[in-house]
């Protein structure tokens, strides 16, 4: 169980040390994600260019921040968010959305829809979080 949470504080600290530099101009537009939840969340982002499979995926601890996306974050196809945790040194998925672009058919219709633009807090002059809540899950 300590090597596996070792390893886990070994991953979250590289992700964090590349994600700490701006990757894009400070004028060009930043999309972030948070995890407000008190589970680790996987992010995967799917394109139709790459049909179906994940373009990457993303590990975010609770309450963490990344950016995932300079501009044309909303031509993507679909998002998965898996809520997970972990149990005797098992990774457990316990709880998935799926959110599809409506502009690309098969829209699931959900109130808090990831690709729902006003779902995106402006937080600073072209810089837009979206939190991911508990309540997402219900």
């Amino acid at each position: 169980m300590g090597k596996v949470i070792i390893i886990i504080v070994i991953l979250l600290g590289i992700s964090t040390l590349f994600s700490a530099c701006e990757p894009h101009d400070a004028d060009d537009i930043a999309f972030n994600f948070k995890n407000e939840t008190e589970s680790v969340i996987y992010l995967k982002l799917f394109t139709k260019l790459n049909a179906g499979h994940p373009s990457y995926g993303t590990s975010y601890a609770p309450f963490e921040e990344l950016t995932i996306s300079g501009g044309g974050h909303f031509t993507l196809d679909s998002v998965i968010i898996r809520k997970t945790i972990i149990s005797n040194s098992v990774l457990i998925v316990t709880d998935s959305i799926i959110y599809r672009n409506p502009k690309f058919g098969d829209d699931i219709s959900q109130g808090n829809h990831f690709f729902n633009q006003d779902r995106w807090v402006q937080v600073k002059e072209n810089k837009y979080l979206y939190k991911l809540q508990e309540a997402d899950f219900d």
